[in-house]
């Protein structure tokens, strides 16, 4: 069953919402979908997946700047808002007028600052 038609692609799906049954969704990219790939692996290319753009989203301001566990740490508190929101936004539920606040853990080292991995 087709639910949707947008600028770029199609979408259909079909299984039913019954208790551990599945849903799945087919999606066809038109030739207006192309500016929007990104970058597939080989992996993914085997198992048929592409991954699409749904937004840029850029940093506004640095909102504060907290020490950490101990002097060598610190967080920062960042807002971002997104952009360039294309039509493939439609596919998943974020707000895309929203401006997310976001943390980046920093720790001093010997030679500067480094951005850590989430923890």
């Amino acid at each position: 069953m087709l639910l949707w038609g947008g600028e770029g692609i199609m979408y259909e799906t079909g299984g039913a919402l019954g208790k551990g049954e599945r849903i799945f969704i087919i999606i066809r990219f038109t030739s207006k979908a192309r500016p929007y790939f990104l970058p597939t692996s080989e992996d993914d290319k085997t198992a048929d997946i592409q991954k699409v753009k749904l937004a840029d989203e850029d940093l506004v301001e640095i909102t504060g700047i907290k020490p950490g566990i101990d002097e060598r740490s610190v967080t920062a508190e960042l807002t971002t808002e997104y952009k360039n929101v294309t039509p493939f936004s439609v596919l998943t539920p974020i707000n895309f007028k929203a401006r997310p606040v976001h943390k980046a853990y920093f720790t001093l080292y010997d030679d500067g600052w480094r951005l850590e991995k989430k923890r």
